[in-house]
């Protein structure tokens, strides 16, 4: 088995885990004594789904990925020898107002493969259907037809309703809202049937930004993931880009068939998926979550930290900036906008 099968299985399973606090509505008190032996699953995803219930937070962290003697997919591209990518990212989400609905991001990336190496760092704070973008770095090299200076270290506002007709791009907008309802409300439907955790260990308090927290050491069920990998398929296909699942449809169809006739191999190779988990004690939510993974000489780190819930930081929307149609063509921009979202399996 390849290695980046391998790693394809752990990023779906991280999407699982993550999509279990991102999907789940409404949060469960369970009646939990933390001096127990056995905590229940249903504690430890209550705790991730009360995330849902904070409507301003900070959520930071990182990943890091380091491949060595990569055996690719396609036999017809060139592997190569060495790929590392560092990723952090800064995350603010301010939605006690339905009506000013705001979040913020920056993002550094590296990544280097072999001797070639690429760096990208970007904000983005997001308002009203709107979006503002600022560049802060980027390779120079890019095959974009536009000088590095002029995209850089300004900000760029992105309004969907500019970017070809306008009411073709309100019905664009109401038309991805309900289809990404559609398809959170299905994963959300087969996820909430499944008893996907347990906890393997108890390792014991931690203070966490002045906070009492428990930490644990999580595992994932493999009967649990093993029959929830199929319905995510299908469900992922269902809702994908049509252009794109054209594309790539056989790819796909490959990397399913692989994934699940191999599964037992691929979870006894990797040795199961563990992570830890650090709760907070008082209105138990969770406060931390940490990955680490090595597989021969390759590995996965990743953290992820939630703080500042409720707390009064200020996402500020910039008052100077060039509306992005004035760098790229807007039919240009319009066609890219209009043509990435899925479509319902009952649309013609």
């Amino acid at each position: 088995m390849t290695t980046i099968y391998k790693y394809f299985f752990i990023g779906v399973i991280g999407l699982v885990i993550l999509t279990v606090f991102l999907l789940s509505s409404g949060v469960v008190n369970p009646s939990w004594n933390p001096f127990l032996p056995h905590i229940s699953s249903a504690f430890v995803q209550d705790s991730l789904s009360a995330l849902t219930e904070i409507k301003k937070m900070r959520i930071n962290g990182f990943l890091e990925m380091n491949f060595q003697n990569m055996q690719y997919i396609s036999e017809q591209s060139l592997s190569p020898q060495k790929v590392n990518l560092f990723l952090q990212f800064n995350h603010l989400i301010d939605y006690l107002s339905p009506e000013q609905r705001k979040n913020a991001t920056d993002i550094k990336a590296d990544l280097k493969i072999d001797d070639m190496p690429l760096s990208l760092a970007v904000e983005m704070i997001g308002a009203q259907n709107v979006l503002y973008l600022k560049i802060n770095e980027l390779p120079e090299y890019l095959p974009l037809g536009i000088e590095v200076e002029k995209l850089t270290n300004q900000w760029f506002l992105v309004d969907p309703l500019k970017l070809g007709l306008s009411s073709q791009a309100t019905s664009t907008i109401e038309r991805s809202k309900q289809i990404n309802n559609a398809f959170l409300q299905e994963v959300q439907k087969i996820i909430s049937a499944k008893d996907l955790f347990y906890v393997k260990r108890y390792v014991g308090q931690e203070t966490i930004d002045n906070t009492k927290t428990k930490h644990y050491v999580v595992s994932l069920r493999p009967k649990e993931v093993k029959e929830l990998l199929p319905e995510l398929f299908n469900i992922f296909s269902k809702y994908a880009n049509a252009s794109e699942m054209n594309n790539y449809k056989q790819d796909f169809e490959k990397t399913r068939q692989s994934v699940m006739q191999n599964f037992d191999q691929i979870w006894k190779e990797i040795n199961g998926i563990d992570f830890d988990l650090w709760i907070t004690i008082d209105n138990p939510v969770v406060k931390k979550i940490k990955i680490a993974k090595k597989i021969d000489n390759n590995s996965l780190n990743g953290e992820l930290n939630f703080s500042d819930f409720n707390k009064g930081f200020v996402i500020e929307i910039p008052q100077q900036y060039t509306p992005i149609e004035n760098i790229f063509p807007p039919e240009w921009l319009g066609e890219i906008t209009t043509s990435t979202l899925p479509l319902l399996e009952s649309e013609p």
